[in-house]
Parts: structure tokens; C-alpha cells; sequence
């Protein structure tokens, strides 16, 4: 199996992939032979759902709100990082909410 791919599968293992990441990813992965099948979690979904009033939930407006340099802005790298950091705001505030549960 190719490293790269084994590290690819490993990054993305996480619940942040988007639908083009995920279905690209996925694709790959059933070329080799593995699935990935792990849960999704979008952040412009959960943005809209714990921040309402925001006019925009892409990831720049997201960035924005909390203070984030993003400075890999549409870098694989720099987008993963700043995700990182608005999901580290988002669960302060499901906890501040008292939300326990994410759900569509």
C-alpha cells in the first residue's frame, strides 16, 4: 500500500472531512481495499446550529469572529489547523450551552 495513503487515512481519520475530501478520500481508500467509516461532523453545519446569528459560516467568516489567522487560508495545512482551532471555540461553547450531543 502506498505511505502516503497510510498517512493520508491516518490524518483524516477525524471527524472534520468535508463531502469532497471524504468522497475523494473514500474512493482512494476502496482502490486499496480499505474503507473509511468513520463519522462526519461539518463545521458549517454545527456553526449554523451554535451560532445563528452569523450571517455566513465559511470557514473565513469563522476565522474571523474568533480572532483566527488562518494563514494558510485554502492550504490543506493552514484550513485543518484553523478547523482545529474553531472546533476548540465551538466545544466551549456547546459547554457554555450545555449541549451534550451533536446531531443533525
Amino acid at each position: 500500500m502506498n505511505i502516503y495513503l497510510i498517512l493520508i487515512i491516518s490524518f483524516f481519520n477525524n471527524p472534520t472531512a468535508d463531502d469532497f475530501d471524504y468522497n475523494f478520500l473514500s474512493f482512494a481508500m476502496c482502490e486499496n481495499k480499505l474503507r473509511m467509516n468513520n463519522e462526519k461532523l461539518c463545521t458549517c453545519r454545527l456553526a449554523r446550529r451554535l451560532l445563528p446569528e452569523l450571517p455566513s459560516k465559511k470557514l473565513s467568516c469563522l476565522c474571523e469572529y474568533y480572532s483566527i489567522d488562518n494563514e494558510g487560508a485554502h492550504r490543506a495545512k493552514g484550513d485543518a489547523m484553523a478547523t482545529v482551532k474553531i472546533l476548540e471555540n465551538f466545544f466551549e461553547l456547546m459547554k457554555e450551552k450545555e449541549i451534550v450531543e451533536i446531531k443533525d
